[in-house]
């Protein structure tokens, strides 16, 4: 008596699920609130040179005199504050209070 043909299966095995990366829990070492901050460094008469900072002091005006901390900046510079960091960028940034970072990209 002949029986059914046996198939070989071959196993497939899943791809691992790839999930997004999470952001850092917030801390009592963050900053509890920061500021976009922007600075021009270009000469007078040159194509404007932005560059853009993650500031972690309470308001405007103390992050626009905070960013001065970051080396090659100067009272003479014009900065200006752009809006306030959310939660989720400074942990992502790790930003401590008083701290000053290069935030993003600067197309020339």
């Amino acid at each position: 008596m002949m029986g059914a043909p046996m198939i070989k299966t071959a196993s497939v095995k899943a791809a691992p699920v790839k999930r997004p990366p999470e952001a850092p829990a917030i801390t009592p070492e963050f900053a509890t609130s920061g500021w976009l901050v922007e600075a021009d460094l270009a000469e007078a008469g040159e194509p404007p040179d932005r560059r853009f900072f993650a500031v972690g002091l309470a308001t405007a005006d103390q992050a626009v005199e905070g960013v001065l901390r970051y080396p090659g900046l100067t009272r003479e510079d014009p900065r200006f504050a752009l809006r306030p960091l959310t939660p989720e960028e400074i942990a992502r940034l790790r930003l401590r209070t008083e701290a000053v970072r290069p935030y993003g990209y600067v197309k020339r």
